[in-house]
């Protein structure tokens, strides 16, 4: 039995010899392969959605306020939705209408436009993240250069690919976050540490612009990094986190004090959509009777990252995976760096319960750091496995590489059918509203018997026509689908549309309306 026991300790150590002392062509083919992984599933998950006409329709109203702003129409401080609807869109503060409005200006107003607007979010998102792991892994090497795993992590989530293509400000939110945190992360480490912070803070006044106070989660990095990563004091944690949070008053105050439109549009954000959120008046949509639901749909999305975790667990017992021992140090610092971002995760999504108002794309600023801290826990082993399949199960190796190349091929070609396509949740609506704004013309204001987010929203996007359901005084009224109507002065046109009706006013009562108001 000692000789058994001293043989097995052997083979261990050269375990961990062989995986430590990988060649770099066979971590360069185990990376590529993960990077092929991410491709194809970057392909079909999120491009395929970001070429569709499809759109959440939060995004689509935050288009149309963005075109406005691009054509004059609404100031930045007081932004526009529509005549009729929001003519004063106070529900989120203006610094990313303002942002995307210069897309406009750039590109036009064209359907890819806000599409441009979400990719350039996603490829900024997915560098930092990348960027975030190599700092965090920079002395260890082997792990640094798989930059991937916690990307491909990232993109296989099901928060990342419904809602980063879909123009949420909460897509926003996470990349002004991440660059808060790059910022505080150098500021601890590097020169002009003074400067860092403040710019952090910069980020942060730019966050709480775009939606208010839950873009400042931020804030927790330094206290949850110093305490679990370097065992900072009291006060080299107080002092750090001060200097950020004193550079993002400063700057707010400043803002408000310059600029009293500022002060008057943010007071009007506090009242109208913050207070009364956190009181439970605002029941249209997304409110929640359960505080937790939140918490529940974290679990639920974290699902497929607990899932690998276990399966690296699995695969460093069977096959016996080991680190050097002078590597163990590495080891234990990406451990606790990844604990590190799991609290911030959960610093980014658990405040959420503060409000009634709970929807599943306000945890698409956490799930970053999750990404990132599932990544540096199943990591280490998985590397070692990769580099393990390929000495020993080459064949099979090969194979994996050749249908995540065919994955690739088939994305490209998923990604160019649904270019402009429509899916079950809004092609309906999208088709109505392309008929009603070929009847109507742009510019103008229809009455109308119902509202609805997606209607009003399709068709201010697309023809600039406003819904009035207060007046029916207009040229024209929409209704609902065979809905009947009290309105006797119109009369229905016969049109194609699946949804809704179009009636247009009697021509003898409208001329005589416009007399008379003339």
């Amino acid at each position: 039995m000692p000789i058994f026991k001293e043989s097995h300790l052997i083979l261990d150590q050269i375990y961990a010899m062989k995986f430590s002392t990988a060649s770099p062509e066979s971590l360069k083919r185990g990376r590529r392969l993960m990077i092929l992984f991410f491709i194809s599933a970057s392909l079909l998950l999120f491009f395929s959605e970001l070429v569709e006409k499809s759109m959440f329709i939060d995004g689509v109203w935050y288009a149309v306020i963005s075109r406005n702003l691009a054509e004059g129409v609404g100031s930045f401080w007081f932004p526009r939705f529509s005549e009729t609807i929001f003519p004063n869109f106070h529900e989120h503060p203006p610094f990313i209408f303002g942002l995307q409005s210069a897309f406009f200006g750039v590109l036009g107003d064209h359907w890819f436009t806000e599409r441009l607007f979400s990719l350039c979010h996603y490829l900024a998102t997915g560098l930092l993240i990348a960027r975030l792991w190599r700092k965090g892994s920079k002395s260890w090497p082997l792990l640094r250069s798989y930059w991937i795993l916690p990307l491909l992590l990232w993109q296989v989530n099901l928060v990342t690919y419904y809602f980063q293509p879909a123009n949420l400000l909460d897509a926003s939110i996470s990349l002004i976050g991440l660059a808060s945190i790059w910022c505080m992360w150098q500021g601890l480490h590097h020169r002009g540490r003074l400067g860092w912070l403040a710019l952090a803070g910069f980020m942060l006044v730019a966050g709480f612009l775009s939606k208010g106070v839950v873009a400042l989660y931020p804030l927790a990095f330094i206290p949850l990094y110093g305490w679990i990563c370097r065992g900072y004091s009291f006060r080299q944690i107080f002092l750090n986190t001060a200097w950020v949070g004193t550079s993002f008053a400063l700057l707010l105050w400043l803002l408000i004090s310059i600029n009293p439109l500022a002060y008057e549009s943010l007071s009007r954000y506090v009242d109208i959509q913050l207070l009364a959120s956190l009181k439970g008046e605002r029941r249209l949509y997304y409110y929640r009777s359960n505080r937790f639901y939140i918490v529940i749909q974290l679990l639920w999305v974290l699902v497929p990252m607990i899932l690998l975790l276990l399966a690296s667990y699995v695969a460093k017992r069977w096959m016996k995976l080991k680190i050097k021992a002078e590597e163990q140090d590495k080891l234990i610092y990406t451990h606790r760096l990844a604990y590190t971002y799991f609290a911030l995760g959960l610093s980014a999504s658990l405040p959420i319960m503060i409000s009634p108002r709970q929807a599943i794309p306000y945890l698409l600023p956490s799930i970053p750091f999750f990404s990132l801290a599932f990544a540096w826990w199943a990591g280490p082993s998985l590397v070692q496995f990769l580099l393990k399949w390929q000495q020993e199960w080459r064949w099979s190796f090969k194979v994996t590489r050749g249908g995540a190349w065919l994955a690739v091929m088939l994305g490209l070609a998923f990604c160019a059918l649904k270019i402009g396509d429509m899916n079950g949740r809004d092609a309906a609506v999208i088709q109505d509203s392309n008929i009603i704004g070929q009847v109507v013309g742009e510019n103008q204001t229809i009455s109308s018997t119902t509202y609805n987010m997606y209607i009003s929203g399709y068709l201010m996007r697309y023809d600039k026509i406003s819904i009035d359901t207060t007046d029916t005084q207009h040229a024209f009224l929409l209704s609902k689908k065979d809905e009947p109507i009290k309105q006797t002065q119109y009369v229905k046109i016969p049109l194609p549309t699946l949804e809704y009706d179009l009636y247009q006013r009697k021509l003898e009562e409208h001329s005589f309306s416009q007399h008379t108001n003339n």
